[in-house]
């Protein structure tokens, strides 16, 4: 992709906006031109050099048809953007995204988003080129013709695999799982930073470790971190992934302890891998397997945006916690879990009292600044296995997976009271909040649909609120009970 003198690259638009149309030609730079051309007008007789670059605004892509969407989807070498200049699910974005578009950026997006993905291109480009220097590399060191096979089939399965999906988790443990079966790898931690999801960095551990465990890894993982960044990130995220680790052993601690695969783009990196081995690896197959990772980089890329996208998606945009949509899939989940598997599962409805008084009297802006500092308190409260989600308005709710009814009663006790004794203000004035809290439970003998596990916490939730407020109440039947009686009773 790059531009030698006097030859001038050709980009295409379809059916671009006039101002898109000026903002992409002014962001490609001198040594491009782009041919903006109508879609109706795509047809087998077009003619012309063929594009490197062909920007398509999703509303147009997807009403292409017949000889129009052939030729925009014929040009192998090409590489298409999607720009989004619509609504639409992250799922019907994923699944044009990986019927080969390099990337989706916003139609808005400015110089910096369109340079991005110029330079993504460029980077593709030099995948297969440096796929060619490791081929080159084995053969020169005078491998066997059994171990060059090997390695280039290992690698084509690697890239494959990382290609065919858009899951940054999936992309993990699937390469753990490719790994360990040619070395002695025993578990991956991952850390990516730079992208759009909301928080400075995001941390991929194994599931299962204990809470010192998982210190010791994120501890390891912000350090080598804060080397790339020049800082600790200001914020991070733990992502506990099912299947990143074959045996728990001790986390790294030093330099040698693992194999450490950083991943760039435009020269900036945006994430680390460290592979923790069991036993040692030769220098040559160090070098290999950390040049063969590296191919990754565009594959994690993809999946960091689709994350980061999702991620918003999935969000309430004033507390940063998920949304309703959300929590009814988690909750359905976790539901059919406990269908499957048995065990404890309880829902805490929490809502804040006289939130209407807080607007009428401080102003809106004072009921936000309500419910963002609730939703770090309830973050801060409950336990990582907890799903803690913004139910609608001044209503929250909480999940508690593998939790009976009076492990969920202390915990919504302990909501309400570090929510009561919380110092509110706004302007310098005091502001008194708290909630009323409706627990239900169900067990592993008599699981409960969703529906009626809600149902239930809501009666007792507004029979919270009828018995004064400020307080925890657990259904019980079809009757309530108020918290002092199954206080007494955990107690």
């Amino acid at each position: 992709m790059s531009v030698s003198d006097g030859h001038v690259r050709i980009a295409w638009g379809i059916d671009l906006p006039p101002e898109t149309e000026s903002r992409v030609l002014e962001a490609l730079g001198p040594g491009h031109a782009l041919i903006n051309k109508p879609s109706g007008q795509l047809d087998a007789q077009t003619g012309g050099e063929p594009p490197e670059l062909i920007f398509a605004p999703l509303s147009v892509w997807e009403n292409l048809r017949g000889d129009g969407l052939a030729l925009a989807e014929s040009f192998g070498a090409s590489e298409r953007v999607l720009l989004l200049d619509k609504t639409a699910s992250p799922e019907s974005v994923e699944e044009i995204v990986s019927k080969g578009f390099l990337t989706a950026i916003p139609s808005g997006a400015g110089a910096e988003k369109i340079r991005a993905a110029l330079a993504k291109a460029r980077d593709s480009v030099s995948v297969y080129e440096e796929i060619s220097r490791l081929v080159g590399s084995v053969i020169t060191e005078r491998k066997t013709l059994t171990e060059q096979r090997d390695r280039l089939a290992f690698l084509h399965h690697l890239l494959a695999r990382a290609s065919s999906s858009m899951d940054a988790e999936r992309i993990l443990t699937g390469l753990l799982d490719d790994v360990s079966g040619q070395y002695p790898v025993s578990e991956l931690l991952a850390a990516f930073w730079r992208g759009d999801s909301g928080v400075a960095a995001e941390i991929f551990l194994s599931q299962g470790l204990s809470g010192a465990e998982e210190s010791a890894r994120t501890k390891y993982l912000l350090h080598l971190a804060a080397k790339a960044l020049g800082g600790v990130p200001a914020d991070y995220l733990v992502a506990r992934v099912k299947g990143l680790s074959n045996t728990l052993s001790p986390a790294p601690t030093a330099p040698g302890k693992s194999l450490l695969i950083d991943f760039e783009t435009s020269g900036l990196a945006f994430g680390c891998l460290a592979v923790v081995t069991h036993a040692e690896i030769s220098s040559e197959n160090r070098g290999f397997l950390r040049a063969a990772i590296r191919q990754l980089g565009p594959a994690f890329r993809n999946a960091l945006a689709y994350r980061g996208l999702k991620y918003r998606a999935d969000r309430d945009g004033l507390t940063r916690l998920p949304n309703r949509r959300a929590f009814d899939e988690r909750l359905a989940q976790e539901v059919d879990r406990q269908g499957r598997y048995g065990g404890q599962l309880s829902f805490l409805l929490l809502d804040i009292d006289h939130f209407k008084q807080i607007n009428d009297t401080y102003g809106h802006q004072a009921g936000d600044e309500t419910l963002r500092e609730l939703g770090a308190i309830i973050l801060q409260t409950v336990r990582g296995s907890d799903f803690a989600a913004r139910y609608g308005g001044e209503e929250f709710a909480v999940i508690l997976p593998g939790t009976d009814a009076a492990q969920a009663w202390l915990l919504a006790e302990r909501l309400r009271s570090r929510t009561a004794g919380h110092h509110f203000e706004h302007e310098s004035r005091p502001i008194k909040v708290t909630l009323s809290v409706g627990a239900a439970s169900s067990q592993a003998q008599k699981p409960l649909a969703a529906e009626e596990l809600v149902r239930q916490a809501d009666t007792a939730m507004y029979a919270a609120k009828s018995g004064g407020r400020n307080a925890v109440v657990a259904y019980d039947g079809e009757q309530t009970r108020r918290a002092s009686g199954l206080a007494a009773q955990a107690g």
